[in-house]
């Protein structure tokens, strides 16, 4: 992760504190926490396979597969009201940039997917049909095509942004 050290630095981890991880993505700041904790405990998030697939063995570390959002909820049923310390490394992953098949990359000539959960039944490029043939059907009355105006391209723009927050 980039500014490792100094993002976990920035916790000022205690021995035996409790830390959560809301993005585990690869486990690199996970990794550098449990460095640091001895008797504490660590609880990461991430709703990616892969990453839940990618977990650590360690006795201090719960890892949690569900979405962020989910956290507070998770913590309060599993007794915990009361955290030292957060790390959040928002955005994707390496490894979700580096894999054609995850469609998150320009790099490769692949399918728009953009999935964090392949779990979920639709893909970016499903939300960007419908989004695309709904602002078709709303644009075309007042006379304005696909490609043809600025006015369109960003309302696709706002509609696909707005939209992707349920994909991802």
């Amino acid at each position: 992760p980039v500014l490792l050290k100094e993002s976990v630095g920035g916790l000022e981890i205690k021995s035996d504190g409790i830390y959560v991880d809301v993005t585990y993505g690869g486990g690199g700041h996970a990794a550098e926490i449990l460095k640091k904790i001895k008797s504490g405990r660590l609880i990461a998030f991430d709703r990616d396979k892969e990453a839940i697939e990618n977990k650590m063995n360690n006795e201090r570390l719960t890892l949690v597969k569900e979405n962020f959002t989910e956290m507070k909820s998770w913590l309060l049923e599993n007794g915990l009201d009361k955290i030292d310390g957060l790390i959040a490394d928002l955005g994707i992953s390496s490894h979700q940039i580096d894999k054609a098949e995850r469609g998150f990359s320009i790099r490769h000539n692949s399918e728009l997917d953009m999935r964090m959960d392949n779990a979920i039944g639709f893909t970016a490029k499903d939300v960007e049909v419908a989004a695309t043939s709904s602002l078709i059907e709303k644009t075309a009355g007042a006379g304005i095509k696909p490609g043809t105006s600025k006015k369109y391209d960003r309302m696709l723009y706002v509609c696909l942004t707005k939209l992707n927050a349920y994909i991802c």
